[in-house]
């Protein structure tokens, strides 16, 4: 690049920025922790050195828009632009505020280069919508998705929105180890962001029509009405080539770097006979009681979350005196957590990660904590304060970090971690993905990372992996990744 970037580039970078860095419409499809960022911003830096954007304008998930910002410019945007830009956190809770507006309104006058970094959500209100939309019409930009794969939804409003801003981008990147995140599917709306006319050459100029290209139907019957049911996928190489013709896919191995080689060991325990008989009636008749509580689970997908719940130690049931749906244990020993606390015990005094899908677990997984005398920092919905937390982590205050993937799996490095306990599994891949890789980066300095299944026999637990395994051939498939053992 003719721009000095602030720091050295990884080769793979450098590669990466001469050989794509000009291109109009991009994806950087690489596995979290090759430093997508600092390539992004370093294409930035670029373009504007040249004359062809004045702005940048990053979107990204809640709370990673504010680490590009306090942590990722800073730490990689050169100084020399740095000293001539004027950069602007869109922050909703401030933005009626009469400071926030006149600063906001001092960005958009700056005749120098300009940045502007926004979450999703915030993209959703009607006045951060309003503002990209003249932020972009202002100067030219480059428009950069992080984490792009929260607009694989086609009809939801932040995929609308998002992709309706990029029109006004004469350059735009989109940034995710996950294209697949979930279902080949999910590439559908990520690369028309990127270029609106890619699928019209195989005839796919909707949502549906990329369905039926890719996938293979059947139908359903459900009270005498018609749906259809997914059987498989199909034409998947096709989708690779056409992925491939917009992006770069890199993973750890491709770009030379030595990982710690990750080990999955899984920890069985036995439900107790009150768990096996609620578990057994839900499967065979959709119902159980619960503390004299009528528990229903009529749908295959509600019937599969009451399965998984009661191994995890408890079922939602309705309280009459309150009007409202409480959490409510089983009674006796609950064995995923005494399963959970030998793990913990084993591990000494070794900082590590416990991923927990339910709010319910990760409040008995703190009490668990609690009498045992171990310290932790919580990271989910009901941290008052996660930047604290975080810190506590990082500072070695806390040796265990426990968490839910889709709350703690996005944009934190947490190598400090030299091991993790999926205390459940998400059905997402997504989710299961990005929590692996949060202390799976380079700097981890294990020889041998363990990343330890809890599982209940003879039980969903089991029927979840294989659906996450299966999930995760479909996506290497797409992502021309080498298709290995997993979990």
């Amino acid at each position: 690049m003719t721009v000095t970037p602030k720091h050295p580039p990884h080769a793979w970078q450098a590669d990466e920025l001469a050989a794509h860095g000009a291109e109009d419409a991009w994806g950087v499809l690489w596995e979290p922790g090759l430093g997508k960022t600092k390539l992004a911003v370093d294409t930035y830096a670029e373009l504007e050195d040249g004359s062809e954007v004045e702005g940048l304008f990053v979107i990204a998930p809640p709370g990673v828009h504010y680490n590009w910002v306090r942590k990722e410019l800073p730490a990689h945007l050169p100084d020399e632009l740095a000293d001539r830009s004027e950069i602007l956190l869109w922050d909703t809770n401030k933005s009626k505020n009469k400071g926030f507006q006149e600063r906001a309104q001092e960005i958009l006058k700056h005749e120098g280069p300009a940045i502007l970094s926004m979450s999703y959500h915030s993209l959703m209100t009607d006045r951060g919508q309003k503002y990209a939309k003249k932020f972009l019409q202002k100067r030219r930009c480059l428009q950069v998705l992080d984490e792009s794969h929260w607009i694989k939804s086609p009809g939801a409003n932040r995929t609308i929105r998002a992709t309706a801003s990029g029109k006004y981008a004469p350059y735009r990147r989109i940034l995710t180890g996950t294209l697949v995140a979930d279902s080949p599917f999910d590439v559908f709306t990520q690369l028309r962001y990127l270029r609106p006319d890619i699928w019209h050459a195989i005839g796919c100029r909707t949502a549906e029509a990329f369905k039926a290209t890719f996938g293979v139907w059947s139908k359903g019957y459900a009270r005498d009405k018609e749906y259809p049911v997914l059987v498989t996928y199909r034409n998947l190489e096709l989708l690779h080539e056409i992925v491939d013709s917009i992006g770069s896919r890199l993973t750890a191995e491709g770009a030379g770097l030595v990982l710690p080689e990750k080990v999955y060991p899984k920890v069985y325990f036995d439900m107790t006979p009150e768990q096996l008989r609620a578990y057994d009636e839900l499967r065979r008749e959709f119902t159980t009681y619960l503390a004299g509580a009528h528990v229903d689970a009529p749908l295959a997908i509600t019937r599969l979350l009451r399965l998984q719940q009661v191994t995890s130690g408890f079922l939602p049931t309705e309280d009459p005196e309150k009007d409202d749906v409480v959490m409510t244990p089983f009674p006796g020993p609950n064995p995923r957590i005494e399963c959970l606390r030998e793990v913990v015990r084993e591990r000494d005094d070794r900082q590590g990660i416990i991923w927990a899908k339910y709010r319910w677990d990760l409040t008995l997984i703190e009490r668990m904590l609690r009498e045992e005398g171990i310290t932790y920092a919580r990271y989910d919905g009901e941290t008052k304060d996660p930047e604290g937390e975080l810190e506590r982590f990082w500072g070695g205050e806390a040796q265990l970090f426990i968490s839910n993937p889709a709350k703690g799996g996005e944009g934190i490095t947490l190598n400090e971690a030299k091991w993790a306990v999926f205390y459940n599994n998400s059905h997402k891949l997504l989710h299961r993905k990005q929590a692996e890789k949060r202390n799976d980066r380079i700097g981890q300095d294990v020889a041998e990372l363990e990343l330890i299944d809890l599982m209940a026999r003879h039980s969903v637990d089991g029927l979840i992996v294989e659906t996450l395994r299966k999930k995760n051939q479909w996506a290497a498939v797409v992502h021309g990744d080498e298709i290995r053992d997993w979990i």
